[in-house]
């Protein structure tokens, strides 16, 4: 990374920081002491107001007075973010009210003309594509509201299933929305498809959480240890390599892979009411599939494949 990068990423890590060390910026910016002293200095040399202290608790005082200058983007920054804000077709709903679209021409108005024309040239020959959205979903604002606020919710499925749920995570995914907290009703991890909530509505009742769980302590990145392992149930699917492709095109956060010297074994736990999606999942690896267990979950997969071949069948007769 250039100096001056460096440098800018520098002044965004210390806004709004009273005190920093040495190695806040080794570890920031991943650099070595000796150059992480440099940087320190030309920070200095440009103005920002900071001394040190010594001592076994020191580091370095920033003045109160202190105020970063307004952020300013390059044109290929801006370029950048356009790129990123027009990959956001794909979705019919986001937990936002603002239109990317207002955003994106917002941030081109920024851009001189001949950088404008540039960008439009740009988007004639760069394009991400990927699953989009396939049904309209309700309620993305509201859900991700309670779930940064830690309300629980009753959710009404299309299906007639309610849930008392805790959300802890919001995310999109192989062209659906999906939610997934514990769920009061059934004392486990649910991760609900966000386009089958009908209703979704404040829980009023006073729910109990288990002593053993501290809910506000779950997210995003640790959502899938919620599960209950005494209600679990374990899928294994052992794929030859050629089918890690479209495991990569489509994978699922909480699926373990383990390479064999013949393959791959895929696995992850589920529930009952997950049976028919896992069979589908499984499906999808079809023309790869070497083994499945457990034995009840194979002769299942069995069954399915031969009622949908006999569908097919008659329909040919």
């Amino acid at each position: 990374m250039k100096k001056i990068l460096r440098l800018q990423q520098m002044q965004l890590f210390l806004n709004g920081k009273k005190k920093f060390t040495v190695q806040d910026i080794m570890q920031e910016l991943q650099i070595s002491r000796s150059t992480a002293l440099r940087y320190i200095a030309d920070m200095e040399e440009i103005g920002i107001p900071f001394y040190s202290e010594r001592g076994r608790h020191g580091g370095f005082l920033i003045a109160s007075t202190y105020q970063l200058a307004p952020i300013r983007f390059s044109a290929d920054e801006i370029k950048a973010m356009l790129f990123a804000i027009s990959s956001m077709d794909v979705f019919q709903s986001t937990p936002f009210k603002q239109q990317f679209s207002l955003i994106n021409d917002k941030l081109k108005q920024v851009l001189p003309k001949e950088e404008q024309t540039a960008y439009h040239k740009l988007q004639k020959h760069l394009a991400v594509r990927t699953i989009k959205q396939i049904h309209k979903t309700l309620y993305l604002d509201t859900l991700l509201q309670h779930t940064l606020n830690k309300q629980n919710i009753r959710l009404t499925l299309t299906t007639g299933k309610v849930y008392s749920l805790r959300p802890v995570a919001l995310w999109y995914e192989s062209g659906k929305w999906f939610v997934a907290g514990y769920a009061f009703n059934v004392n486990d991890l649910r991760v609900i498809r966000c386009d089958l909530i009908a209703r979704c509505q404040i829980e009023t009742n006073n729910l109990q959480v288990p002593d053993s769980l501290t809910l506000d302590d779950y997210h995003l990145g640790n959502v899938n240890t919620l599960r209950q392992p005494q209600k679990q149930l374990m899928f294994y699917i052992h794929i030859q390599n050629e089918g890690l492709e479209h495991f990569y095109s489509r994978a699922f956060t909480h699926i373990q892979v383990q390479k064999t010297k013949q393959g791959t074994i895929l696995s992850a736990p589920y529930h009952e009411e997950e049976f028919e999606y896992v069979l589908d999942y499984i499906n999808g690896f079809s023309r790869y599939l070497i083994d499945i267990e457990p034995a009840e979950l194979k002769q299942q997969y069995c069954e399915m494949v031969k009622t949908r071949l006999h569908k097919l069948q008659v329909v040919g007769e």
